[in-house]
């Protein structure tokens, strides 16, 4: 991803077998899906916690917290992304930072122009 753009896919490249891993991997997603989908009935959980889904809090649009995110993948003034379990999340803004940085969330704070979603899969 570069330029501010947030389309793309983070794929195999280069890798042998990368379709038949692709195809492993779309098996697992699904069986975990359904594993998700059974638990969250007989639970009382919300579905993103079951799944482990990335958890934002946006504050207007100088200030956001990500949770239960797996890792930063690219880090400029003007872009971030950062990749959950299912998919990666680009933002893009002016004088973007990072201020808390820690295993369990982080802190974007800047002037916060777009935040993108792309799946992993």
């Amino acid at each position: 991803v570069s330029g501010g753009s947030c389309t793309g896919r983070i794929t195999d490249r280069g890798w042998k077998g990368g379709a038949m891993r692709r195809q492993k991997r779309e098996k697992k997603h699904s069986d975990e899906t359904n594993l998700f989908a059974q638990m969250t009935d007989h639970f009382v959980l919300p579905a993103d916690v079951i799944e482990q889904s990335v958890q934002l809090r946006v504050s207007g649009d100088r200030e956001i917290l990500i949770g239960n995110y797996k890792k930063l993948l690219q880090f400029t003034t003007e872009q971030i992304i950062v990749c959950g379990r299912h998919q990666k999340i680009c933002i893009t803004g002016r004088n973007l930072k990072i201020p808390v940085f820690a295993e369990d969330g982080l802190r974007i704070t800047g002037r916060i122009e777009s935040i993108c979603f792309d799946a992993l899969y």
